[in-house]
């Protein structure tokens, strides 16, 4: 098909701009679109649409229009319309990127930071989320990915503006809210599957920074005085069994381990319960109480030395 001449095409603008002047037109021309009277093929509209794109092709704004751009916002109306117009499609590779070389370099301003940061900053619906969590669904990030996205956070919280905004925003998000039982049990299975892996025990340990509390220092020092050389301080995490961390370890070849417990982290805790658990393994545990320590030393002593005693004859 031979396209129009330039006379031609010279022609028709200069009819649309008579048509354009005519009081009413646009008006008319909008009501007939929307009524369906002027209503195009999809093909027709697909057929103009990429006309215009190639008409486009390498035009740039010029910086009035742009300053007359700068601060303009769609209508509410304009967005929704906006949003049903893009359901449903998808963006080709060449226009992901595209539109990835022009957001090169661009920033967000101080304050868009300040508004994403937010907590309460445009929360999704519940039916948005529901979509995204199917979306998402079995899909699992890939162990680059992952390694990236660790060595990514880990810069961050190096910032210690970065961290403290980040745990206030964490306890903001979180008041109030309560978890389920379900999420309780997933969460209780995950820890305990974590428990069973050394290397991560360790890592644990050691960014917590653990070592010897009072009472257990005490201890400690009872038992070199009752027992020298016989005993070492673990419960730091370098001794990990069946996912739990004795704190005390014996040295000297004998299978034997002493646990402390304080009577406001275990009040709710059986003592036989671990000690049966260690003894699956070939491991004899004594248990010592904080009060035990604390008000009955001579009596703390006494049962070290049986417990050595007896298992040495075994």
């Amino acid at each position: 098909m031979r396209s129009p001449s330039k006379e031609v095409r010279e022609k028709i603008r200069q009819s649309v701009l008579a048509h354009c002047t005519i009081p009413g037109y646009h008006e008319k021309l909008s009501l007939a679109i929307k009524t369906g009277q002027a209503a195009m093929s999809l093909t027709v509209k697909n057929e103009m649409r990429l006309k215009a794109q190639r008409t486009r092709a390498g035009y740039h704004h010029s910086e009035s229009t742009k300053a007359k751009m700068r601060g303009k916002k769609h209508s509410v109306e304009t967005k929704e319309r906006l949003r049903q117009n893009s359901l449903g499609r998808k963006q080709s590779e060449d226009a992901k990127e595209k539109l990835r070389l022009v957001n090169l370099g661009r920033k967000h301003t101080s304050e868009t930071k300040a508004k994403m940061c937010h907590p309460r900053f445009t929360p999704y619906p519940n039916t948005a989320i529901e979509k995204l969590r199917q979306l998402n669904l079995g899909r699992k990030h890939s162990d680059v990915d992952k390694v990236k996205m660790k060595q990514r956070r880990q810069e961050l919280f190096k910032d210690p503006e970065f961290r403290a905004r980040t745990i206030a925003l964490l306890k903001l998000a979180n008041i109030g809210k309560h978890l389920s039982v379900i999420t309780k049990e997933k969460i209780s299975k995950q820890v305990k599957k974590l428990w069973q892996n050394p290397e991560w025990v360790t890592m644990f340990f050691n960014a917590q920074h653990a070592k010897p509390n009072k009472c257990e220092t005490e201890l400690l020092k009872i038992l070199q005085t009752v027992v020298p050389g016989e005993y070492r301080y673990v419960g730091d995490g370098q001794f990990i069994l069946a996912g739990k961390c004795p704190d005390f370890l014996n040295i000297n070849g004998q299978k034997k381990l002493i646990e402390f417990y304080g009577d406001y982290w275990h009040k709710d805790d059986d003592p036989q319960v671990r000690i049966d658990l260690f003894k699956k393994y070939g491991y004899d545990t004594l248990v010592i109480w904080e009060r035990e320590l604390m008000n009955d030393r001579e009596m703390v002593l006494q049962r070290i030395v049986e417990f050595n005693v007896e298992s040495s004859r075994c």
